[in-house]
Formats: structure tokens, C-alpha cells, sequence
């Protein structure tokens, strides 16, 4: 059986409606396919010049990486939605879930410090490889 990657490129429109405009399929996601895929989509829409980028993943392997080195004044986020599908299946616990959401629900600095450091105390580093529920966010 052979497993595929799609890799794509969404914008808005001038009536902010999102619409695909380059899409991909890879045998892998990795640092030298998202150069690649990337490289042709920057080319393709005006490169660099029309201005800042903004990128939303769901830490895709390697996106990052090649987002460093070829748009290194963009912003890059994560897609909560896609996050919590991913917290939620490695983490099984109700409570860290609601802190989760309670941290990334908040609409203010102070609430989210308060929701972290609720998330960090339920599930403490137990070890420097450990990666804590708290680091997800």
C-alpha cells in the first residue's frame, strides 16, 4: 500500500472568501517537497514582493524549516482545530482537554498564562524527550 501527502496553498479574495489556489500530492510530507511545492507556488502568485505572508499548519513535517529559509519575514501559526485533533489523540484526559480549550478560548494575556500553568501542573516534564501537554499551545 502506498500512502500520499496533498500539499496546498489557500488565499482570500477581495471579499475575503478562501479559495484553493495551488494543490499537490507528494509521496511524503518533508522539508524538500514543501521547498519544492513552495518554491513553484511563490513563483507562480508574484513571489515575495506583493507583500507579507501569513501560514497556518497543523506542523506539518518540514514546513517549517523550509518556511524559515524561504519566507523568513512571514508569520506561521498553527490551525487550532487541526491541533486539537492531534492533542486529543495523544492525550486522553478530560481535564487537559478543557485546559486546552480554556487557554486557546481566552481572549486576553493574563487568562491564557492562568490556563497554561493549569495544563503544565496536570501533566508535569517527566523527562527532557517527554513532550508536555502544555507545550501543544
Amino acid at each position: 500500500m502506498f500512502w500520499w501527502a496533498v500539499a496546498c496553498g489557500s488565499g482570500r479574495d477581495e471579499n475575503d472568501n478562501m479559495l484553493p489556489i495551488a494543490i499537490a500530492v507528494v509521496p511524503v510530507e518533508n522539508r524538500e517537497n514543501w521547498t519544492w511545492f513552495l518554491s513553484e507556488l511563490l513563483e507562480d502568485i508574484g513571489g515575495l514582493r506583493i507583500g507579507r505572508w501569513s501560514f497556518i499548519s497543523d506542523k506539518q513535517k518540514g514546513l517549517l524549516e523550509t518556511l524559515k529559509d524561504l519566507v523568513p519575514d512571514s508569520e506561521y501559526r498553527y490551525c487550532i482545530m487541526h491541533l486539537y485533533q492531534n492533542f486529543k489523540m495523544k492525550y486522553k484526559s478530560q481535564e487537559l482537554k478543557n485546559y486546552f480549550w480554556r487557554a486557546y478560548a481566552t481572549g486576553n494575556s493574563k487568562n491564557f498564562q492562568i490556563w497554561m500553568k493549569k495544563l503544565e501542573e496536570a501533566d508535569p516534564k517527566k523527562n527532557p524527550e517527554y513532550e508536555t501537554a502544555h507545550e501543544w499551545l
